[in-house]
């Protein structure tokens, strides 16, 4: 008993993830090249400016109500894992395989599987830090542009909205891909220091300010192209 309590304590995960951690692993994970190039295909689908920005805010919210589902399942299995342990736990071995084959297969890139298992933390600190950075130069450029009075885009409004339901779930669906990542702490919830606390706190903060950077970021677009322009650009930064 005493050697398998001792190898349980030599092999136990340190945790060693505050809260800063949390923020810098799911931000860094959430924003990627999606908020470059997917605002034409949502203001396509909007069809105005404004009903544009309301889009990028509404996949926050939904995966905010998702959050609070991982964090009830949480509370109930306090483990690493994330999706997988959860559909292992609830409906057996098959289940929790086959959502994590597919999870891992068909949802995310290459670069997603390499980036979660051998970047160091320094490095996340790192593309934390410069993603922040080239976002916060379009939203200050965009405040500038304000500033000086470059708001004839914005005063469109929602004139030439669609509101038909299957141009909103397209333009939802569209939203919520550039939003995924935000669950990714839950892959190392016993890594966390106070997990209890940290954990809900470091995934609404995180939804919380990757939905301002994405919303002042599309403001900051409208302040230099117009509807028309940024529909005929494959990638906005260019």
């Amino acid at each position: 008993m005493a050697e398998s309590v001792a190898a349980e304590s030599r092999f136990a995960v340190k945790r060693v993830l505050g809260l800063r951690s949390i923020l810098a692993i799911n931000i860094g994970l959430i924003i990627g090249s999606g908020i470059f190039i997917t605002p034409a295909a949502v203001l396509q689908q909007a069809g105005s400016p404004a009903l544009s920005l309301l889009m990028w805010l509404l996949p926050a919210g939904l995966s905010l109500l998702v959050g609070l589902c991982f964090l009830e399942l949480f509370s109930a299995m306090p483990v690493s894992g994330g999706e997988y342990k959860y559909f292992f736990e609830l409906y057996g071995p098959l289940v929790g395989f086959l959502s994590a084959w597919t999870f891992n297969l068909q949802l995310f890139t290459v670069y997603r599987a390499i980036l979660s298992l051998t970047i160091t933390r320094c490095l996340v600190a790192f593309f934390f830090l410069l993603k922040i950075l080239c976002l916060t130069v379009i939203i200050v450029i965009g405040c500038v542009r304000i500033a000086q009075g470059h708001t004839e885009n914005l005063e469109i409004g929602f004139e030439g909205s669609t509101y038909s339901s299957g141009v909103m779930a397209v333009s939802v669906q569209v939203g919520i891909f550039i939003y995924i990542g935000w669950n990714d702490i839950f892959n190392v919830i016993e890594e966390v220091e106070k997990a209890k606390r940290n954990v809900p706190l470091g995934m609404f903060l995180s939804l919380l300010i990757v939905a301002c950077l994405y919303l002042l970021t599309n403001v900051a677009y409208f302040t230099v192209l117009s509807p028309e322009e940024l529909l005929n650009v494959h990638m906005v930064v260019t």
